[in-house]
């Protein structure tokens, strides 16, 4: 989706603070650019060059224990643990049901909004 509350707390937060991302976040989102966009090769380099100029990418192991109810989010939730994030800013249904961990408050783009405006 295009715009919107979600585009409003990147900017913000681009504004604001370090955005921080997994590697694997960063992977998917590629891959999503690539396959359902089929945004052409130079485009995704040009891309993949911007997210390394504004976010910090983070490379996350495997947890000891399962933290979330989804696998597939435990490298988001180790990401912001490694680099000492106080939020984490989701659509994620699993993650925002965990709410929080280990005092890093997890919420949605319209929670971030209402919260800083």
């Amino acid at each position: 989706m295009h715009g919107g509350v979600p585009e409003q707390a990147i900017d913000y937060c681009l504004e604001n603070y370090e955005i921080v991302l997994s590697s694997l976040l960063l992977e998917e989102i590629m891959d999503k650019l690539k396959r359902k966009a089929k945004a052409p090769h130079r485009w995704l380099r040009i891309i993949r060059q911007r997210f390394d100029d504004l976010c910090e990418i983070v490379t996350t192991t495997t947890p000891e224990s399962p933290i979330t109810r989804d696998p597939n989010d435990e490298h988001v939730v180790i990401a912001a643990k490694l680099t000492n994030c106080k939020l984490i800013i989701s659509g994620d249904k699993d993650l925002l049901e965990l709410g929080s961990y280990k005092g890093i408050q997890i919420i949605s783009s319209r929670q971030f909004m209402d919260q800083v405006l």
